[in-house]
């Protein structure tokens, strides 16, 4: 059976352009035990902060960091790291207690502003797996997109979780800095801001 040469051309760069992620489909396929082992190893060793070196792209190790939540307990004599040796220790750690410090939000229903433009409202909240940590967060400054007037909020209040109330028209990831008691450097917690879909 001839084909025309133009189609004979097309037919030849389809298969040319089918092989290689076919090869590369194929292979993951008959080593995927062996790529999923090697991704979760990969995944620990980032998890641990060990260093990780892939030709030119390199990780360093990082600092050890309190972030689970067994570690809590270690966290009440945070305040008494200050020692006689070096009395500036606690102040100049950075904390990292993503894994149990958080931001919460809720979305109210859409309405109009003043101009008729639609808003959602968004209430977000820090929340902690320990009441006794949220009593040491001194407070939060909340980093908005930077479309809104006043772009970064600071809340003291702990009594309302460090609420922040606003109005917002679009979806954005905002970053929260909590100061914690005992520490110059805050600790930067971040949450996508989401609508419910209509």
């Amino acid at each position: 059976m001839n084909f025309a040469p133009e189609l004979q051309v097309a037919i030849l760069s389809l298969c040319q352009s089918l092989i290689w992620p076919a090869f590369v489909g194929i292979v993951l396929f008959v080593a995927r035990t062996y790529v999923v082992a090697m991704l979760q190893s990969l995944s620990r060793r980032i998890e641990q902060g060990d260093p990780i070196q892939a030709g030119p792209i390199a990780i360093g190790k990082s600092e050890n960091k309190l972030t689970r939540l067994n570690e809590i307990n270690d966290f009440k004599e945070i305040g008494n790291l200050k020692s006689k040796r070096n009395p500036n220790l606690a102040s100049e750690m950075t904390l990292d207690l993503s894994d149990v410090v958080y931001l919460i939000h809720t979305v109210t229903s859409l309405s109009r502003d003043l101009a008729g433009k639609e808003r959602w409202g968004i209430r977000v909240i820090v929340d902690a797996d320990s009441e006794e940590l949220l009593d040491k967060i001194v407070k939060v400054v909340y980093h908005l997109h930077p479309t809104f007037r006043d772009p970064n909020r600071e809340i003291k209040n702990r009594k309302n979780k460090f609420e922040l109330k606003t109005r917002a028209w679009g979806e954005f990831n905002i970053l929260a800095d909590v100061y914690f008691k005992g520490y110059k450097k805050p600790m930067t917690i971040n949450r996508y801001l989401n609508y419910p879909s209509s």
